[in-house]
């Protein structure tokens, strides 16, 4: 007797089924963020659109409420806003993971078995793009260049305690207050050939702002690396 099997009356094939059924589980995708919703998780419209077996083309694939994930560790992290529009790479995981904020090594048994389907997909922001804002890049010639195009666009540089911005705005501030205090100092003795003694007051003026300058170049070293 024949095996007869549940594709003997169709025109399909074993064959024709499995690829059917690796086309329809997501290991990597590609997409288009098209919201960004509160809670920072992004819904994606995917870049291709599936077409079945019979060669009917599908409705565009949409996947919502998608982890994005950046470059980081416990150590150092790159993160950046996301926009509409922006393109992702979508990763399959083998198992579904809710997500990796503050992930810790596991203790129970899961509850869903899910498997390379759309929920179990996060999203990494790579794309090709010519101009972005802000760039970071290693030249040619092995320099660093950090610009930011955005109209009035800041940069930061600052630790737990200290700001670049802060600090230089200090260094202005002292050296400001020597050069009204040089303005104003007046003289005690102004005989011809006599030693310049200056006011006492001015002298402990001056005497406070290099000891403001002084602190200020500690504020420099305590925040930027020789």
């Amino acid at each position: 007797m024949n095996n007869i099997s549940i594709l003997d009356g169709m025109k399909y094939n074993q064959g024709d089924v499995i690829r059917s059924i690796i086309g329809n589980t997501f290991f990597a995708e590609y997409g288009i963020v098209d919201r960004v919703n509160s809670d920072k998780t992004i819904d994606v419209i995917h870049a291709t659109k599936l077409v079945k077996i019979n060669g009917d083309v599908l409705p565009n694939v949409k996947t919502e409420g998608i982890e994005v994930l950046y470059p980081a560790s416990a150590s150092a992290g790159i993160k950046w806003p996301i926009a509409q529009g922006d393109g992702v790479l979508l990763i399959g995981l083998k198992n579904y993971t809710e997500t990796t904020a503050n992930i810790q090594q596991p203790s129970n048994a899961p509850t869903e078995f899910l498997h390379y389907t759309q929920d179990t997909m996060k999203a990494i922001p790579l794309q090709s793009v010519t101009s972005p804002k802000v760039k970071i890049e290693v030249t040619d010639a092995g320099n660093l260049e950090i610009t930011n195009s955005n109209t009035g666009g800041l940069f930061k540089i600052a630790n737990s305690s200290k700001s670049l911005s802060t600090v230089l705005n200090n260094i202005a501030t002292h050296t400001k207050s020597i050069a009204t205090n040089l303005q104003s100092a007046t003289t005690i003795n102004c005989v011809p050939g006599a030693p310049v003694t200056f006011n006492p007051g001015t002298i402990a003026a001056f005497t406070a702002d290099a000891l403001n300058l002084t602190n200020d170049v500690a504020d420099i070293v305590a925040l930027l690396e020789a």
